[in-house]
């Protein structure tokens, strides 16, 4: 850090080359940076605006009575169904050939 003494609030990252997993594994941490119909084509979601599922956060739906986007009220349907981290992979990100997912 040019020199400079590190923070205290720095005090417990690890040298580089340090491994963090038992097996040794290496990551990359990256950013995609892109619009939605990007995004969409990237990482092939389930959801988009051209299905019934419109939204890759929640089960909000097109054109439907139950859990419709067009509610936007405070008790809207769609608000108590945002997805957590393992709900999305499973519900909206498609398993490539190998059964994998792409991310």
């Amino acid at each position: 850090m040019n020199g400079d003494p590190v923070p205290s609030s720095m005090k417990y990252l690890l040298p580089a080359g340090t491994s963090i997993t038992n097996d040794h594994l290496c990551f990359t941490v990256s950013e995609l940076r892109a619009d939605w119909k990007q995004h969409r084509e990237v990482w092939d979601f389930v959801s988009s605006w051209i299905a019934v599922n419109i939204c890759f956060k929640c089960w909000a739906k097109q054109n439907r009575v139950r859990c419709s986007y067009l509610d936007c009220t405070d008790n809207a349907e769609w608000l108590e169904t945002e997805l957590s981290l393992a709900e999305f992979i499973a519900d909206m990100l498609k398993p490539r050939a190998d059964g994998q997912y792409c991310f």
